[in-house]
């Protein structure tokens, strides 16, 4: 046996005999049944899943059978060569029900096929995809951008999952019809107002459980692009995400909301109303990026962290990151001469190397049965 055959056999593998080649062993992908190939398939974007067809006679249609659809224009160097390549993967497929449809348009809005981005939704829609991803690289010309309530307000959803990327969503959105919508998902959308008034853009859910808002704003196109107040109103809503939102006041009233987390710049934070009797886990991440916070505007700023954890004050899990501990430890000092409202608290999370005794004391304070546990999540504690 010479040395390489012996390689082979000590890493568990047969080593080649002579004539033997590559074409002459079994395929055992293509041998698989064919449910688990397009299941393999439904991975890939559908680009690539369609170029399998030229690998085997069992690969030649079995693009046609996978449940995903993935259109990205970022994949083809021209654009014409992405619409004419959409429109015929829809005609060819075989006329299957749709498992998820994902669908990113890079293009310029002026040059963006919207009759296209309609065609595919409303494919998707049906054949009765339940998860729905939408990506528009939209510009800041409100009247050449896709508007997703305008293309598809006849259009009825029964989707479980919608995530929207960088897209403008006008009011009418509230009245598009989602019956059975769980999850929503949206980063980086304008949700533009035509109207003087104060929109919940959300009531057009009546299911929706989770909802992730990241990067968002809320402009009134009527009065220069101004930021407008925004209202979340959710009967049925347990998990809310809230990242940057932009707007001039935030009002939260979700009666059953049990996860909370809010991820914000401490200066930018407008909430106003915030009712979550129902509270179980909040996860706290303000940061002061803009370092807003002097001696001058201490107390204005106590005064609004105050009001954030006294609308918190249900929660029996609380979990503060390293930059909510670096911003409030400013303020600990002013805090510890407050009442805690964290009567109900049995665990606190932090993130941080030192954290003063009077800001654990703040938190820890209200709790009159059982003391709440302390875990910390970086490192070894250190209380100062």
């Amino acid at each position: 046996m010479n040395e390489s055959s012996y390689e082979l056999r000590k890493a568990g593998k047969r080593p080649r005999e002579e004539g033997d080649t590559d074409s002459s062993r079994p395929d055992r992908l293509s041998q698989l049944p064919g449910f688990i190939l397009s299941h393999i398939l439904s991975f890939l974007d559908t680009k690539y899943a369609v170029q399998t067809c030229v690998l085997s006679r069992v690969w030649r249609c079995a693009w046609k059978y996978v449940s995903v659809l993935s259109f990205r224009s970022d994949s083809f160097q021209q654009y014409s060569s992405f619409q004419l390549y959409v429109d015929e993967v829809l005609s060819l497929r075989f006329p299957l029900s749709v498992r998820m449809v994902c669908y990113v348009d890079d293009e310029s809005s002026a040059e963006r096929d919207r009759g296209l981005f309609a065609r595919v939704i409303k494919y998707g829609v049906a054949h009765g995809a339940q998860h729905l991803v939408i990506d528009l690289n939209n510009g800041k010309d409100i009247y050449a951008s896709c508007r997703f309530s305008s293309l598809l307000s006849d259009t009825i959803f029964c989707c479980k999952t919608l995530e929207l990327r960088r897209l403008w969503v006008d009011t009418d959105f509230r009245n598009s019809t989602f019956p059975v919508l769980t999850d929503l998902t949206l980063e980086q959308c304008v949700l533009v107002s035509y109207y003087d008034e104060d929109i919940n853009p959300f009531s057009g859910f009546p299911c929706l459980k989770n909802l992730v808002l990241t990067e968002c704003v809320h402009s009134d196109i009527a009065n220069d692009w101004d930021f407008r107040s925004f209202k979340i109103y959710g009967s049925q809503l347990l998990s809310l995400k809230l990242d940057c939102l932009h707007c001039t006041k935030l009002e939260i009233c979700t009666p059953k909301l049990k996860f909370f987390t809010l991820e914000h710049d401490l200066d930018f934070l407008k909430i106003s109303s915030l009712r979550v009797p129902s509270l179980i886990h909040a996860d706290i991440r303000i940061s002061d990026e803009e370092n807003a916070m002097n001696d001058d505007n201490k107390e204005q700023f106590m005064q609004r962290s105050i009001f954030l954890f006294q609308c918190l004050k249900s929660a029996t899990s609380l979990q503060l990151d390293y930059y909510s501990i670096q911003v409030l430890s400013n303020i600990s000092e002013l805090l510890e001469k407050q009442p805690s409202p964290f009567t109900r608290l049995k665990s606190l999370g932090v993130e941080a190397l030192t954290i003063p005794h009077s800001l654990i004391d703040y938190f820890l304070k209200g709790s009159s049965s059982v003391k709440p546990n302390v875990k910390y999540g970086v490192g070894k504690s250190c209380l100062t």
